[in-house]
């Protein structure tokens, strides 16, 4: 730590948010170039929480509050330069962390690896992979990635400073509860591992600030959002969970730890718990072998499958690096192999890596002249999404073939099957392109009849959202996303059932739903080319 001076880390840290945050805000405009549904079921949510809407309570979502409330203290500025600026504020949050990290356990030089690395990520323009666009998607992701590695830094690293107990507690304390109000996914799978990294050295001091900061955290929700907000979230977690509509986003969990791309990943994995305990540092091998399922897990809950954690295990095994030479059975010296694996880390994550590195650059670098503007309200007309993908849609449908044998293996290898609404036969299609430009189209359409002002619509399909394009209102306690379970057919004034379907899975969930005995009925009162209008028969 000779020489290192943590003002001028401090000094990094605040000129490299500054240069982000000036490329985040270049236009003024946040510009979606893909997953502009994302984008869509985000705005939902913080518009119905600036109605005074508490997520969980008053509508189902497994994310949590925190993922939407940064957001919503910039919702004056309009939703999309809300987004960008809720990037940059999550960002500055973590840099007192980030000095108390570098003061207490890490070398120069990796501090500022790991000060870089995490500023970036809080705000980037993609949440990953090796694919150039910029996005919104599983900004949350991003976010809880980034505390994750703050608070695996504090459990997993000894300190050097003598009275940091207290400070080490507030850092534990403060990221958990983070973790826990954002994606629980990653407060399950960390705090085991936290929890005994602290038992194993006796920092009883950090245990105990932990958990008050914990509680403290827990209690100031209470206070905000009601007592009954801990039940409504453990409600919508097993709603989703049990529902198995969206709880494992991409691959299985078999594939995250034997598949093509993750093999290699996880052997790095356990080796570096084999090198760290044969380093002689036991308390901190036990801590890494129990956060490597966890890393596992939450790349598994994460669509995309994307390892960030493989950043986090590159800092730890060069911050645990032995200082001196030393043999271990295999003939390996542990200081050279342990490094060997961290740059082996560092170099499998450096496509997704350099992806985010770059996503406000090319942020920046967007022509405002190519994007067009998604909702309806003049206050957020700085959410844009790029033309071409808002107004050029594109379907797919699938071939009847004329031979009885390749029809017959057709049907067996396809998702098609004969859907029904109410006894009316409806051909299989997938809107694959366009999702915002036909909510748009439709909201117009409905619009047009005269008597929709005020009424409210459910969309049979994954998102219900015709209210942020037109003069229609949400459902009450409807989900913004379908997940299953109570999504709010059975108080909707209107059902609306497209043609196209942008996720066909829903839509035929819906279409089985409505043919149960004890669904809600509705009749028939418009349809066109893109859509049968139904109404809810009163009871």
């Amino acid at each position: 730590m000779s020489g290192f001076s943590v003002w001028r880390y401090l000094a990094f840290l605040l000129v490299l948010l500054v240069v982000q945050s000036v490329m985040l805000l270049w236009h003024g405009l946040l510009m979606i170039t893909v997953h502009e549904g994302d984008a869509m079921h985000t705005v939902q949510i913080l518009l119905r929480m600036e109605m005074g809407q508490v997520p969980h309570v008053d509508f189902l979502t497994p994310i949590g509050v925190m993922a939407f409330a940064p957001i919503v203290l910039f919702l004056g500025y309009g939703v999309g330069k809300a987004i960008l600026m809720a990037n940059i504020l999550m960002a500055a949050l973590a840099i007192p962390a980030l000095c108390w990290i570098a003061m207490s356990r890490l070398s120069g030089g990796l501090s500022y690896i790991l000060g870089a690395g995490v500023i970036i990520l809080m705000t980037a323009m993609v949440h990953g992979e090796p694919v150039q666009v910029t996005s919104i998607s599983m900004y949350y992701n991003r976010w809880a990635w980034g505390a994750a590695f703050l608070v695996v830094l504090v459990a997993v690293l000894p300190t050097r400073e003598r009275n940091s107990q207290i400070a080490d507690g507030i850092v534990l304390g403060l990221g958990l509860s983070f973790l826990a109000l954002t994606k629980m996914t990653y407060f399950v799978s960390l705090a085991p591992a936290v929890a005994a990294a602290l038992l194993l050295r006796q920092h009883w001091q950090s245990l105990f600030v932990t958990v008050i900061v914990g509680a403290l955290s827990m209690l100031v929700v209470s206070l905000l959002a009601g007592f009954g907000f801990w039940s409504a979230y453990l409600s919508d977690l097993l709603v989703v969970n049990n529902a198995g509509v969206r709880n494992a986003p991409s691959n299985s969990l078999l594939h995250l730890l034997i598949g093509p791309r993750y093999v290699l990943l996880n052997i790095l994995l356990l080796l570096s718990v084999i090198l760290v305990r044969q380093s002689g540092k036991l308390t901190e091998g036990i801590v890494l072998l129990m956060l490597a399922p966890a890393f596992v897990f939450i790349t598994y809950q994460n669509w995309g499958n994307d390892p960030q954690w493989l950043f986090v295990l590159g800092v730890l095994l060069l911050a645990l690096r032995p200082h001196r030479s030393t043999i271990n059975a295999w003939g390996w010296d542990v200081r050279v192999a342990t490094g060997t694996v961290a740059i082996l880390c560092f170099a499998l994550i450096t496509p997704s890596a350099f992806n985010i590195l770059l996503s406000t650059s090319n942020h920046m670098q967007l022509r405002p002249a190519e994007f067009s503007v998604l909702l309806k309200d003049p206050r957020h007309s700085n959410l844009v999404v790029q033309t071409k993908l808002l107004y050029a849609p594109e379907i797919r449908t699938e071939i009847t073939l004329p031979d009885e044998k390749m029809a017959a293996l057709g049907r067996k290898f396809s998702a098609r099957r004969d859907y029904s609404l109410y006894q009316e036969q409806l051909e299989f299609c997938k809107l694959h392109r366009g999702l915002g430009g036909m909510m748009q189209l439709y909201a117009r359409e409905l619009d047009a009849l005269g008597y929709m002002k005020g009424k409210s619509v459910y969309v049979a399909d994954l998102l219900s959202n015709l209210w942020l394009f037109g003069d229609t209102v949400p459902i009450e306690r409807g989900s913004p996303w379908y997940y299953g379970g109570d999504t709010g057919l059975g108080r909707a004034d209107y059902l609306l059932v497209p043609f196209c379907p942008n996720t066909a899975a829903v839509w035929a969930l819906v279409l089985d739903e409505l043919a149960a005995e004890d669904s809600p009925k509705f009749s028939t009162v418009h349809r066109n080319e893109h859509f049968v209008l139904l109404r809810r028969d009163k009871l």
